[in-house]
């Protein structure tokens, strides 16, 4: 029954995910399977792509969001995104140079963790000048 689900979700997640590169779609399912199992989420959850392409995320979708952003590595260890692992992760599908001042402004929100999470992602989303 596990095998059916782990290829059942890889499949969804493969369909999902075309527009990342091979590489990234692992890492993401990877780390998407680590945060639904310690966030309690089911798998037949939507929250990895609705997160991914911004689709109906509200903030209570905030603690998957922010562990995805952690288990990526884009936090130092005082709770700060860090600007050059999130363009170096996302500059291997996207241009760089549209990357990094997107990212660069939109990680320049003040707040608690997760309304800086909050901030980030509809930043990013909001600005963002090219097709994810």
């Amino acid at each position: 029954m596990k095998v059916f689900i782990v290829v059942a979700l890889l499949f969804c997640f493969s369909t999902a995910y075309a527009e990342v590169t091979k590489g990234q779609m692992k890492t993401i399912l990877e780390r998407a399977k680590i945060c639904m199992t310690k966030l309690n989420i089911p798998f037949n959850d939507s929250i990895p792509e609705r997160a991914l392409y911004n689709i109906d995320v509200t903030e209570k979708d905030l603690p998957y969001i922010e562990c995805i952003l952690r288990q990526f590595g884009f936090f130092d260890e005082n709770d700060n995104m860090v600007p050059d692992e999130v363009v170096d992760f996302l500059s291997q599908k996207y241009d760089r140079s549209k990357i990094k001042p997107l990212v660069e402004k939109c990680i320049k929100v003040q707040g608690t963790l997760m309304e800086r999470v909050w901030k980030y992602y509809q930043c990013f989303y909001t600005e963002k000048t090219f097709d994810m």
